[in-house]
């Protein structure tokens, strides 16, 4: 959901840039960001309960060592988020889904940073182009991220689905590579959608071994990505 919701901003937002001047555009932006920092500020409610914040700080506070030198403590910060995640490296599967992720992330990461200056540059791509190409890619990602999912998932199960989700992903990449027209890049546009499907179903797989985890798993996906684009750049 959390995806499909994602994806119906990239199916949106290029109506803006067809209607509007870079500038508006810009302005436009910058107003909705505003507006959502204002209504996060007052209107979104305090998921973390008091109790729960409450039983977090005895825990943490249990493991502090009185008259802990600075280092120590400099140390033990710079530690917790590697103590946190070693959890995950409990068995292979882990392992494998963290290398799958790994990779589908540098992926993910050149795809987001130089697809766009590629196509421009290669395909000549204008602002029409590149307007038509998110509204193919919002468009889909609803698609398959809302309503595909859940019947693929329970099609296919989810090894086979993982399997469907990076060969879509490699035939892309491999269309991108040798296109010579548009309509070539649109249509592997669309086929990519399929290829997002990778990220919830690693993270599913993840839940299902680790229920209590879950925060954890959050934070594994955010660092193997977050590696993965420093070691793209």
């Amino acid at each position: 959901l959390l995806l499909a919701g994602f994806s119906c901003g990239f199916a949106f937002s290029p109506i803006l840039a067809l209607t509007l001047s870079h500038l508006g555009v810009s302005i436009l932006s910058f107003s909705m960001l505003g507006g959502g920092f204002f209504f996060t500020l007052f209107c979104l409610p305090e998921t973390l309960t008091p109790e729960i914040a409450q039983r977090a700080a005895r825990d943490r506070n249990s493991m502090i060592v009185h008259n802990e030198p600075t280092c120590g403590k400099v140390k033990r910060r710079m530690m917790r988020p590697l103590r946190e995640l070693s959890i995950l490296n409990r068995n292979q599967l882990f392992r494998l889904l963290a290398t799958l992720s790994f990779f589908s992330g540098i992926v993910s990461s050149a795809d987001q940073s130089l697809l766009i200056y590629y196509l421009e540059d290669r395909l000549r791509f204008n602002d029409k182009d590149v307007s038509l190409l998110f509204v193919i890619l919002g468009s889909l990602g609803i698609l398959v991220q809302g309503v595909f999912l859940r019947p693929l998932n329970e099609l296919m199960g989810e090894k086979s689905l993982l399997i469907f989700a990076f060969s879509c992903q490699t035939i892309v990449n491999l269309v991108y590579g040798f296109a010579t027209v548009k309509a070539a890049v649109f249509m592997a546009v669309g086929l990519g959608s399929f290829g997002g499907l990778a990220f919830p179903t690693i993270s599913a797989m993840k839940s299902y071994n680790v229920v209590s985890l879950l925060r954890m798993i959050i934070l594994w996906c955010h660092y193997t990505h977050a590696l993965s684009y420093l070691l793209l750049r």
